[in-house]
């Protein structure tokens, strides 16, 4: 998985979640999301939204 901050494995990833199974992709976005560093999803208190 190329994030922001270099690659990480997406099992390893996965495996440190604490769901056995995702309803959803959108479950499975927010999971991985909770076991991320922020530096790894975009720059440091950049928002998407503004421009």
């Amino acid at each position: 998985m190329q994030l922001a901050d270099g690659e990480r494995n997406l099992g390893e990833l996965i495996s440190q979640t604490t769901s056995e199974t995702f309803d959803t992709p959108r479950d499975l976005e927010t999971e991985l999301h909770n076991v991320l560093p922020r530096e790894a999803v975009g720059e440091p208190f950049q928002s998407e939204g503004e421009g």
